[in-house]
């Protein structure tokens, strides 16, 4: 086919060939050379987010320490009840923790029943690790002494004879004991208003009243202070006063 033949015909060649001075047309199909796609930009990769940052409470792999931290107990101060007491844990390092999973709390006394100081000490476990300690009291509890004022009578027949004694449950009621050994302390013998105080004696530590030989009849208003010693669960008392008569007749 010649090239003036294309348009005549209207076809296409798909290959030009020259022949000498000839200009042929090929109708056979020309193959284009593959074209290679470009190569596709590598994907930008998303940036690698940051690492997301830990409560180093719940880092396992780095343990957080306790050591010496401040413990704070709910309480620090009881007062005696002969029941055992003892406080609850708040807070460990400022941390409010779980007692079995972050620590273990050992207590010196258990019971903690008397008056004393005891202590805690907690230790690390879990995501924790070391030592911490915190203290707390039981105090003495106040002394229940409690004493009221009776009357006592002396015959006058005997008292002309010789010294006549009363002993203390004769002129003090004692409402309650109190706790400890009680000291007794004469503080006043009077009738009306004079004073008949050098009549009277009591003893400091039995509290018995004797009254001396030489008393007239009548009707004396005699004053004792007591106080109980306290005891290793109980404090002394405040000196507590009872005015009892002794009616001589």
């Amino acid at each position: 086919m010649s090239i003036f033949d294309t348009f005549s015909t209207g076809i296409v060649p798909n290959k030009w060939i020259l022949d000498g001075s000839n200009v042929i047309l090929s109708t056979e199909k020309y193959e284009d050379e593959p074209q290679e796609d470009p190569t596709p930009d590598d994907p930008k990769e998303d940036p690698t987010p940051d690492d997301p940052k830990e409560d180093p409470a719940t880092d396992s792999s780095e343990p957080i320490s306790i050591e010496n931290a401040e413990v704070a107990l709910t309480e620090t101060t009881f007062t005696y009840n002969g029941k055992a007491q003892k406080p609850a844990i708040d807070t460990i390092g400022g941390r409010q923790l779980t007692e079995g999973t972050d620590y273990r709390a050992v207590w010196t006394d258990e019971s903690s029943k008397k008056p004393g100081t005891y202590m805690v000490i907690i230790v690390g476990a879990g995501n924790y690790t070391g030592i911490a300690k915190a203290t707390y009291t039981i105090k003495k509890a106040a002394n229940t002494l409690k004493i009221k004022a009776k009357t006592a009578t002396v015959k006058f027949s005997k008292l002309k004879k010789k010294t006549q004694t009363l002993t203390v449950a004769k002129v003090i009621e004692f409402v309650k004991k109190g706790h400890g050994e009680k000291k007794y302390v004469l503080s006043s013998a009077k009738k009306g208003s004079k004073s008949f105080k050098k009549y009277f004696k009591i003893d400091k530590t039995t509290g018995k009243v004797t009254v001396k030989k030489g008393l007239k009849k009548g009707t004396y208003k005699v004053t004792v202070k007591v106080k109980a010693a306290g005891n290793t669960k109980f404090k002394p008392s405040a000196l507590k006063a009872a005015t009892f008569k002794i009616k001589v007749k």
